[in-house]
């Protein structure tokens, strides 16, 4: 007797081997349409985490232009740049000072102009994000013009389908 002999009466004598077959083998199908719904579960995720992650690092680095780009001449319309890039919360903050600020502006003559140099992600959750920002200002002020380096500290909040600047610090 062979060994092929063998293997055939030992196949033959297991009842129902072609059902326990097809039932390993969906078993296996199952398992790797499972394993791929959630790879391309994760693969999602992490796609809408990167957008998020630079949809914050954009809206933080306009309104750090928009904080260091103020004029006296313009005052109102670069204001309500930096308005529009933030919550009501943010928003009722700045008005509290803008008569303070535009008095400043005005009297000296400022003119500023900024330029964002490096931005960092420090943190983000579902529905917030702190972003920190270099920024590079040309200020003048009647003749005298000096470029001051500063960092921003910009906090964002997550309303309805964007981010929207809830504080910024300078540090």
């Amino acid at each position: 007797m062979t060994a092929r002999t063998v293997w055939r009466r030992l196949r033959a004598r297991i009842p129902g081997r072609g059902r326990v077959a097809a039932l390993l083998a969906g078993l296996v199908v199952v398992a790797l349409l499972a394993l791929a719904v959630l790879q391309g579960m994760a693969w999602r995720a992490e796609r809408a985490d990167r957008a998020a992650e630079r949809a914050a690092t954009a809206q933080a680095r306009r309104a750090a232009v928009a904080l260091t780009s103020i004029s006296a001449s313009s005052f109102d319309r670069d204001a309500e740049r930096l308005l529009a890039l933030g919550t009501a919360a943010f928003r009722a903050r700045f008005e509290a000072t803008e008569t303070s600020y535009r008095q400043v502006y005005a009297t000296q003559q400022v003119a500023s102009a900024g330029r964002v140099g490096q931005v960092a992600l420090a943190g983000i959750g579902r529905r917030t994000a702190t972003v920190l920002v270099t920024v590079s200002g040309r200020v003048a002020t009647g003749e005298e013009e000096v470029t001051r380096n500063l960092r921003l500290r910009v906090d964002l909040r997550w309303k309805g389908d964007r981010w929207l600047v809830s504080s910024m610090a300078f540090g």
